[in-house]
């Protein structure tokens, strides 16, 4: 998304440079952002220009600008109000035009309220704000993506000897579909990568994808439940609406197969997840 920003922009033919703040060590900070000049500090054996003075006119994208420290956001701030920057060891102000563009999956409003994240540095930072919805709502995209994926993947493979340029079938695809995908682009990229490798044939059917996957145990959150003296709540109700969730998901998850979903509610048999769908009034035939 940084890359289409800036590439739709006046600045295209200008220089980009990306960095996540997530791996920025504390110690080079300023170097990496700000630059330095000869012997600043141990190791700086020459001058050295900072990702803002690389990126003049240009575009910076901080990746998970969540992760800075209160400290190198001050910094951050200062370089943003009053567009200059000055190289660590070096007394000289340098003047730069960029636009920042930053993205988290953090929830950076919470983090203002809890003093993890500086105010004035939000509101200058959220100009415009673009929201990324995950991989789950965005099913349409899926079909696209595998395709890009799979001939990225393809690409990678071909110059193994033994290798076969793979292909995705569509009930494969209706699979991905179906699947939360919680750890969006990455999990998906990762799980196709694993079917290509353990698949034999040229043609990745929706059984090589789930044998690729990695499940995760679902954990309760373990939220304290307060009530007040006096307060009543329906619990056989709530119990419903919970179990409603599971069966839901589940007859998704594995295309209305409900011997798996069963198998995955731990229910005993598909019957007893038949006699549930009834009780929780879900419609068999969709």
């Amino acid at each position: 998304m940084a890359n289409a920003i800036h590439n739709a922009s006046v600045r295209a033919d200008k220089p980009i440079r990306t960095i996540n703040c997530g791996a920025l060590p504390e110690s080079l900070v300023d170097s990496i952002l700000f630059g330095h000049v000869k012997g600043a500090f141990t190791g700086a054996n020459s001058e050295r220009k900072g990702l803002f003075e690389q990126a003049d006119l240009g575009t910076l994208f901080l990746d998970e600008i969540g992760e800075l420290s209160l400290d190198v956001q001050v910094r951050l701030l200062r370089a943003l109000q009053q567009g200059e920057v000055q190289r660590v060891g070096d007394d000289k102000v340098i003047n730069v035009d960029v636009r920042v563009i930053g993205a988290t999956h953090r929830d950076l409003m919470k983090m203002v309220v809890s003093g993890q994240f500086r105010e004035d540095l939000f509101y200058r930072l959220a100009v415009g704000i673009v929201k990324l919805p995950p991989l789950r709502e965005r099913l349409s995209d899926i079909p696209y993506l595998v395709e890009s994926l799979a001939s990225e993947i393809n690409l990678a493979f071909e110059r193994h000897p033994d290798f076969k340029s793979k292909k995705i079938c569509d009930t494969a695809i209706n699979f991905i579909k179906k699947q939360p995908w919680q750890g969006n682009i990455r999990e998906l990229w990762n799980t196709l990568n694993r079917a290509f490798i353990q698949t034999e044939a040229t043609l990745i059917k929706a059984k090589d994808i789930a044998n690729a996957m990695l499940y995760r145990e679902h954990s309760d959150d373990g939220e304290e439940i307060l009530l007040s003296i006096g307060q009543s709540v329906n619990v056989e109700q709530l119990v419903d609406k919970y179990k409603k969730k599971y069966v839901v998901a589940a007859l998704k998850a594995c295309g209305n197969n409900y011997s798996k979903a069963a198998d995955m509610l731990g229910l005993k048999s598909h019957q007893r997840l038949k006699d549930w769908m009834r009780k929780l009034d879900i419609d068999e035939t969709k």
